[in-house]
C-alpha cells in the first residue's frame, strides 16, 4: 500500500488512519449527540392535578394578576388552590366528586359568574360559591344570594376576611361529597338489576304481596320469590325498610351528572 504523504513532507502509514476510523465515527457521533442536547428546550414541569378527594378552593377570575394574588392569600390559610382564567375553562375540568368551593368572579367576558352560578345550580350537590368583585353593586348581590351564594365579597381579599368562610365552605362540601357517594353506590346497584328485577323491585318497595305482584307479572310465586330474593342481595338490603329507604334516597336525587366528565 503507498505510504501517504502529509504537507510537512512526511510520510505516514494509511494503515493508521485504517485503525484511526472508528475512534474517529465514535467521536463524530459523540458530537452530534452532544449538540443535539444542546439545542434540546428543557420541558416545563406540569403541576400535578390534586387528589379526587383533596379539598381545593376553586379560583375563576379573568384577571391572571388577581388570581395569582388570592391564590397565594388562600394558600396562606392554608388551602390548594386552582385558578381558571375563565367560567368555561372551570367547566372543562371541573368534576362533581370534587370537594371543595368556588371562589368566583363576578364580571367577565363570555359566561359570567352569575351565568356559571346558575348553570351549577341544575345539578345536584353544587359547589358552595362565594362571589368577590372590585365594583358590585347591591341588585347583583341579591341575586346571587338569591340563588344560593354562600357569600358576596369585595377585592381585594384578606386572609382573616375568607379563612372561617372557606373552612365552612369546604365543611359543607365534605358533607355533600358523603351523600354523593351514597348516591352513586345506589345507582350502580340500581343499575345492575335486570328489567324484570327493577319490576319486581317497583311493586316490593309499594308493598305488594308476592301473589299480587306474581298476578300482575303474569309468573308464578316462585319466580317472583326469585326475583326479590336477587333484588335484596344486588341492593345489599337486609331488610323490606332499608330497600325502601335506598330507593326513596335515589328517587329524592336530582340529576347529578357532572357538568362536563
Amino acid at each position: 500500500m503507498t505510504p501517504l504523504r502529509c504537507d510537512q513532507g512526511t510520510t505516514v502509514s494509511p494503515f493508521r488512519f485504517v485503525l484511526r476510523l472508528p475512534a474517529l465515527r465514535i467521536e463524530i457521533n459523540n458530537r452530534r449527540h452532544q449538540k443535539a442536547g444542546a439545542d434540546r428546550k428543557p420541558k416545563l414541569q406540569e403541576k400535578k392535578p390534586l387528589p379526587m378527594n383533596e379539598p381545593t378552593v376553586f379560583i375563576v377570575d379573568n384577571n391572571p394578576d388577581i388570581c395569582q394574588a388570592i391564590s397565594e392569600t388562600v394558600e396562606s390559610i392554608p388551602l390548594p388552590t386552582e385558578s381558571f382564567s375563565s367560567a368555561n375553562a372551570f367547566l372543562e375540568h371541573y368534576s362533581i366528586y370534587r370537594v371543595g368551593c368556588l371562589l368566583l368572579d363576578v364580571h367577565m367576558p363570555e359566561m359570567d359568574g352569575l351565568q356559571l352560578q346558575r348553570h351549577l345550580n341544575q345539578y345536584k350537590y353544587r359547589l358552595p360559591i362565594i362571589f368577590m368583585t372590585s365594583r358590585g353593586d347591591i341588585r347583583t348581590a341579591v341575586t346571587a344570594m338569591k340563588h344560593g351564594a354562600m357569600d358576596y365579597l369585595e377585592k381585594p381579599l384578606q386572609p382573616d376576611q375568607i379563612s372561617n368562610l372557606l373552612k365552612q365552605a369546604v365543611d359543607i362540601d365534605r358533607k355533600r361529597q358523603q351523600l354523593r357517594l351514597e348516591h352513586a353506590a345506589i345507582q350502580a346497584r340500581v343499575n345492575n338489576l335486570t328489567p324484570r328485577e327493577r319490576e319486581v323491585l317497583d311493586l316490593v318497595i309499594h308493598e305488594n304481596t308476592n301473589r299480587k305482584i306474581a298476578d300482575y307479572l303474569g309468573v308464578s310465586i316462585k319466580t317472583v320469590e326469585f326475583h326479590r330474593s336477587r333484588v335484596m342481595q344486588k341492593m345489599h338490603a337486609h331488610s323490606l325498610l332499608e330497600l325502601a329507604e335506598m330507593v326513596k334516597k335515589n328517587d329524592a336525587s336530582e340529576p347529578a351528572d357532572t357538568p362536563t366528565h
